[in-house]
């Protein structure tokens, strides 16, 4: 069980062989979920709220905890203490699980990730395109759960997760498929091994075609975030808060927190595809076991600085409309995905798998 896990292992090195695989094994999600993602959606939570305050001036956050820290701590506290309400007229089991089993989708993309050279909670031969298939199927968990809840409000922003669903999963998946003919697969350990710890060594760097690719995923994986201006199936402004509108209490709080998730994980499926994921330009055996660590706050870096350019733009731009949506997915970035993989297949071929100015 855990010899597909290298988090599993990695906790097994720290305790006797006569273990329990599965309570290893279950350590690790834990391990993973609550250590090294969650953490993580707090600090976006903060960081969008923060940075959005100082862009349309704003306070901002400064009441709980040190400049405002624990503001989403006290604000998970606060929607647990609130009355949950439920409609009469509802599908029982999508909407009370519909937030849950979206939260639950967004940890599961997370798994194949590796947050260090061990810290992968599994290593897949198709790990990539499951995070992303993962990520896609939130779409689909948001229409049920808003079209369960029998409200007009709620079931517009159903269907507006579904425009978004079917308008950018081909664009993210050209992008994918341009990384993959480059890399060689499509496990995160063949895309990491195609990278190097050096900027010049990144995928976005060191070969020209994934420029394109890396534009087309950002711009699907923002549009599959609930935060402005992407926010479209939710839209308070429009359709009173889309497929969130029946809900309350702590269902409403895991609906908020499941776009800090995916800006987490996105953040983080995007650091791997191109920006050459934990590599560190040090050798792993002069720390040990350390070294998972400095290659975690290295990969963190990482998903901070694509996570603050992604608030940057929510706070200074309008939202799209659902037509805006739909030509922006169809008429621009698939041509530049069909490109992108077009572009990557000849300069493999012109230039024998090396990348640019012949670096390996």
């Amino acid at each position: 069980m855990i010899e597909s896990s290298p988090l599993a292992q990695f906790i097994a090195s720290f305790t006797s062989g006569e273990t329990s695989p599965v309570l290893i094994m279950a350590i690790a999600v834990v391990v993973h979920s609550a250590l090294l993602v969650f953490p993580l959606a707090l600090a976006s939570a903060y960081l969008d709220r923060k940075l959005g305050a100082d862009v349309q001036m704003r306070i901002g956050p400064n009441r709980v905890g040190p400049v405002g820290i624990l503001q989403s701590l006290a604000d998970t506290l606060k929607a647990i203490a609130k009355q949950d309400v439920v409609p009469s007229d509802y599908a029982r089991f999508f909407f009370k699980m519909g937030p849950f089993l979206a939260l639950a989708l967004v940890f599961a993309a997370s798994g194949p990730i590796p947050f260090a050279q061990s810290w992968a909670l599994s290593d897949l031969e198709w790990g990539s395109l499951y995070s992303v298939l993962m990520l896609l199927l939130v779409q689909l968990v948001l229409f049920l759960a808003g079209h369960s809840s029998g409200s007009h409000w709620a079931i517009i922003g159903a269907y507006r997760s579904i425009l978004v669903l079917a308008s950018f999963a081909v664009p993210a998946l050209l992008a994918l498929l341009s990384v993959v003919v480059i890399a060689g697969g499509a496990s995160f350990s063949k895309i990491i091994a195609a990278q190097g710890g050096a900027p010049w060594r990144w995928l976005v760097f060191n070969h020209p075609p994934t420029i394109l690719a890396f534009f087309v995923m950002a711009s699907s994986l923002a549009l599959w975030n609930l935060s402005q201006p992407f926010d479209t199936p939710l839209a308070g402004s429009e359709i009173s808060g889309g497929i969130s509108a029946e809900y309350s209490g702590f269902r409403l709080a895991c609906l908020r927190a499941l776009r800090h998730c995916q800006t987490v994980v996105s953040c983080a499926l995007l650091a791997t595809l191109f920006l050459g994921g934990w590599n560190v330009q040090l050798p792993a055996e002069t720390f040990g076991r350390a070294s998972n660590l400095i290659q975690y706050l290295v990969f963190v870096s990482k998903i901070g600085s694509l996570a603050v350019v992604g608030a940057w733009f929510r706070w200074s731009m309008v939202r799209l409309r659902g037509d805006q949506i739909i030509y922006h997915a169809w008429k621009i970035l698939v041509p530049m995905g069909v490109l992108s993989v077009a572009l990557s297949a000849v300069w493999m071929t012109v230039t024998g798998g090396k990348g640019f100015l012949g670096i390996p």
